[in-house]
């Protein structure tokens, strides 16, 4: 009985791992899904997001009204530079459809953690990595505020990239 019960585990396993899988890097930890349509979709979600959850409060009558946060411009040409430095011309014109998803700190516009969301599977994770790493120090998103700051916090906003891929106006 007892390894049939073993037995029942592993398959049980292998099922699973075919429909989801989770890996871990220093940076991030990567979760690989399938949806009933066989698409693909790895997240790469950094580690340090859950730090990162508190909701900053504003001097409003509603409760956490985020509408207040006015983003300007994302800084599209400077990230467009990290990339250009960190990935060949060839690996940003074949990374259809990525997204970012910034957490910034409310009210700096300090980028505290990036992940990332893809349909690919065999992006370069060592350079994300250092994408990532790059982004959290050289990036603070515009931003300004429509309503009295009674506590900072932390807001989430999600890009496509790879912005350099973009026909960019200088």
């Amino acid at each position: 009985m007892k390894h049939n019960i073993i037995i029942l585990f592993f398959i049980l396993q292998i099922i699973t791992m075919g429909c989801f899988a989770q890996r871990r890097s220093s940076v991030f930890e990567i979760v690989t899904k399938k949806d009933v349509d066989k698409q693909t979709t790895v997240y790469y979600e950094d580690i340090e997001r859950d730090k990162y959850t508190e909701i900053p409060k504003f001097n409003l009558q509603t409760s956490a009204d985020l509408s207040v946060i006015v983003t300007k411009e994302p800084p599209v040409k400077k990230l467009g530079r990290i990339e250009k430095e960190i990935f060949s011309e060839e690996e940003l014109y074949n990374q259809n459809k990525v997204f970012a998803i910034f957490e910034i700190h409310i009210p700096t516009g300090k980028v505290v953690a990036v992940s990332f969301l893809t349909k690919k599977t065999d992006i370069n994770v060592r350079k994300l990595e250092l994408y990532n790493r790059r982004i959290k120090n050289e990036i603070i998103f515009d931003i300004s505020l429509r309503a009295d700051l009674t506590k900072e916090g932390y807001d989430r906003i999600a890009y496509p990239l790879f912005f350099s891929s973009y026909e960019l106006k200088e």
